[in-house]
């Protein structure tokens, strides 16, 4: 039984067109409706009302006086009536009634699926049709691995034609406005199969009123924040990454880096990042897989480590730190000192190292990718700390590239606001200096 939830707090312009879309899918005897009045005027109240009563052998009405947008709120009253497959359309939305039978068809090849994802067509304020068509990202994907971690990076189903099982999601839920829909889909992924369809279900209306063009990015992307991390630390996820193995915790967290969580931004990814690695690193079996997902990270970070550095940043017996290697490989020239020769021996690297060819002062015949080291500041007995001073070197040179953004000190900040501060005042000639990065 297939129950299509109505959770309004009244459009007046649309509401007509969901429900006459709803009333068409009540034609088949495996459609409910389920109906929340979440504070609507009086005018709204009493559309909904009459609705109803014309259809209320095959639907519930439920009405709270003041509006809540938790969505825990509904969810509450949905377990309370012991609703399990459930699609929730907007009441600016129109759905379309043909889907059910798409859906009806693909439980009965699979009684096992959690969920069943279609797609949307889009309209206007005025319910012409658009061009952009809204489909589940995760078509094309085939491994679990792959679908759960894409869906750090963007929301993976389209919510209003997303039809999912209650009864396999935790009864805990959070009560996020802007992101509630991303923690539930991530948490049915990993309760279940998913069948992506590119089928359509809906017909998505975009206009300036949606709710979601009222809020800015930021506060939308901290709700995805706090909703992710509550994620990664729930018993659910924490169960699913504990079944894989060393291999796949590490695919999963390269892919992870390479499409960061909430659409790559750079400030609301990175403590999902860490809290992912933490977690990854607990259920890890070696340590050589924890020392290479201390190196992906690392990597991701702009940091250069040389064989060795796992150890301090991972918890290690003394038999484990011997077999640690790094995240950075280095290439000689030929004839390069033996000061730099027996300094690249700390710099051998791991699977996932990458290569940097490097030369000094004696070298000959070096290409025009290689790093230049000075080997003049070299001391002779301690080729570790030489190691230490290749790294610096090499990350100054990614950063003067710019393939890292600049990590500046206290003074350099601090120079930079009053160069900011009273740059209407300085030469022009000095600011079209500056601006070139001469």
């Amino acid at each position: 039984m297939l129950t299509i939830c109505l959770w309004t707090k009244g459009r007046e312009r649309y509401i007509e067109e969901i429900l006459n879309s709803i009333s068409n899918s009540l034609k088949n005897d495996q459609v409910r409706y389920f109906i929340f009045d979440n504070g609507t005027e009086p005018h709204i109240h009493s559309i909904l009302k009459r609705w109803h009563e014309s259809n209320s052998v095959n639907g519930i009405f439920v009405r709270i006086e003041s509006n809540d947008p938790r969505p825990a709120t509904l969810w509450r009253e949905l377990r309370k009536k012991g609703i399990d497959w459930v699609v929730f359309p907007s009441d600016d939305d129109i759905f379309c009634s043909e889907i059910v039978v798409d859906w009806m068809e693909a439980i009965e090849r699979n009684p096992n699926l959690v969920g069943f994802a279609s797609s949307a067509t889009t309209i206007d304020e005025n319910s012409n049709q658009l061009d952009r068509i809204l489909h589940p990202t995760l078509i094309g994907l085939n491994s679990e691995i792959e679908k759960v971690a894409a869906s750090f990076h963007e929301p993976p189903f389209v919510w209003p034609c997303l039809f999912l099982r209650m009864s396999k999601l935790p009864q805990k839920l959070p009560s996020s406005r802007f992101a509630f829909d991303w923690y539930v889909s991530l948490q049915l992924l990993i309760a279940g199969e998913v069948l992506s369809t590119s089928k359509v279900g809906l017909k998505y209306r975009v206009h300036s009123k949606q709710e979601s063009f009222q809020a800015p990015l930021r506060r939308k992307f901290m709700e995805a924040e706090i909703c992710h991390r509550k994620f990664v630390d729930s018993r659910e996820f924490r169960n699913w990454i504990g079944q894989q193995s060393d291999e796949e915790r590490l695919n999963f967290y390269r892919i992870l880096l390479g499409n960061p969580p909430i659409y790559g931004d750079p400030i609301f990814s990175i403590s999902i990042l860490a809290q992912t690695l933490s977690t990854l690193i607990e259920f890890s079996s070696s340590f050589e897989s924890k020392s290479l997902l201390i190196s992906e990270y690392a990597r991701f970070r702009g940091v250069l480590l040389k064989d060795g550095e796992s150890t301090h940043l991972i918890d290690a017996n003394s038999e484990e730190k011997s077999a640690t290697l790094g995240n950075v490989r280095i290439l000689p020239s030929a004839q390069s000192c033996s000061n730099l020769a027996s300094a690249a021996d700390f710099l051998t690297g791991n699977r996932v190292a990458k290569t940097f060819e490097i030369h000094c002062n004696h070298s000959r015949g070096y290409s025009k990718k290689s790093i230049k080291i000075d080997c003049t500041k070299f001391d002779s007995t301690a080729p570790s700390l030489n190691a230490d001073l290749m790294i610096l070197t090499i990350t100054n040179f990614l950063e003067n590239q710019g393939d890292l953004n600049f990590t500046l000190t206290p003074g350099e900040r601090k120079l930079l606001r009053i160069i900011r501060k009273y740059r209407n005042y300085l030469p022009s000639k000095w600011i079209k200096l500056w601006k070139s990065g001469k």
